[in-house]
């Protein structure tokens, strides 16, 4: 019986001996290698909290309520928006379902609330404070997503 650590070590220093089945999967990974040394645009550098930008006040978030007021974004400068004037809340302590048709802008709604793409108009608010007025790495650390379908690798530890 082979421990998870052997394993792991075989995947990660013997790619050549990858299972067929698992091999595309691979490769499509390491075509992504690339595109990591590739300069983003000035607009889309992140601002972190060791780089200046504010850490949002003490304490924040408190409640948790989400507002986006008029936001209309757009995944890059030139490309028609994804969102258009949204405007909603969601008040502290509740839970809220995003649900919608292929291509209605379920995913971009996640995106701007994490700002990985950029919202051209609007507002967004997190308990009152603009999130694009704090650090990127300050904001990211306050959320989190619970995906609607469990992610399992077939490698787990649990199923060695």
């Amino acid at each position: 019986m082979k421990s998870c650590p052997l394993q792991l070590h075989m995947s990660t220093h013997a790619p050549m001996h990858i299972h067929p089945r698992r091999r595309p999967a691979f490769l499509r990974l390491s075509a992504l290698r690339p595109l990591s040394k590739t300069p983003h645009p000035a607009s889309y550098t992140a601002h972190r909290v060791s780089e200046g930008a504010p850490a949002g006040p003490k304490g924040w978030p408190s409640s948790g309520r989400i507002e986006y007021q008029s936001v209309t974004a757009s995944y890059r400068p030139g490309l028609p928006p994804v969102l258009r004037d949204l405007t909603f809340t969601i008040p502290a302590g509740c839970s809220a379902g995003v649900v919608g048709r292929t291509g209605s802008g379920k995913s971009s709604l996640m995106l701007t609330l994490f700002r990985l793409i950029d919202v051209n108009a609007g507002t967004i608010l997190l308990d009152g404070v603009d999130t694009a007025t704090v650090g990127l790495d300050a904001l990211r650390r306050q959320l989190a997503i619970i995906p609607q379908v469990g992610v399992r690798s077939d490698d787990a530890c649990g199923m060695c």
